[in-house]
């Protein structure tokens, strides 16, 4: 009797594997968790826009003025006005550039200064922006006693504060702001000059 031939071991690799009939195999692969990017609508496109587009702001302000290391200069208040124009530098950043009015009174004097606004503006979200400034400016002072003679200085003002836009209109506080005036007759004065501002931009 012939000894049966060994049979050769199978090469698995060679089979054909059939994935018609698999239903596990054939349905696509999903991943556990569809993230659904929502594009911005339509309104908040255009708020950013509104933001983006102004050029231009006018602002009332009342500030409370309290003379430092000087006792024979009372403290006073001042109202000013600003027209600013708005210059964007970035995304988030602008320069407000402009002039200001300003009448200053206490029991001594009144001053009217006339200065130069330049204002960096961060916009740290749609409704709320961080403000530093700087106000070079030229100052009146009309003395109420005729004992003295009316004179002028020069200064600066100087602080950092918050605006708050409200659609075209902004409202602001600036607890940091200081007014530093200076001349051959009156000597130095500073003043320490909190703020509160409302206005219009366009």
């Amino acid at each position: 009797m012939r000894p049966r031939p060994r049979e050769k071991p199978k090469d698995w690799a060679a089979i054909p594997i059939d994935l018609v009939g698999c239903e596990a195999c054939s349905r696509p692969s999903r991943s556990p968790v569809e993230v659904v990017s929502r594009p911005a609508s339509p309104t908040d496109a255009k708020k950013q826009d509104d933001g983006a587009s102004r050029v231009a702001t006018i602002r009332v302000a009342l500030a409370s003025s309290l003379t430092l290391a000087r006792p024979d200069v009372a403290s006073g208040w001042a109202g000013e006005v600003d027209g600013l124009y708005r210059l964007r530098i970035g995304r988030r950043s602008r320069l407000d550039l402009g002039i200001e009015g300003r009448r200053y009174e206490n029991v001594d004097a009144i001053h009217v200064s006339f200065g130069v606004v330049v204002e960096l503006a961060l916009e740290a979200g749609r409704h709320f922006e961080v403000l530093f400034t700087f106000v070079p400016h030229h100052t009146w002072f009309d003395f109420k006693s005729d004992f003295f003679s009316d004179t002028n200085a020069y200064g600066l003002r100087y602080g950092m504060g918050a605006q708050f836009p409200l659609g075209p209109m902004v409202i602001g506080v600036t607890p940091l702001a200081f007014t530093t005036t200076s001349s051959t007759t009156v000597g130095v004065i500073s003043q320490w000059e909190p703020r509160l501002w409302a206005g219009v931009s366009f």
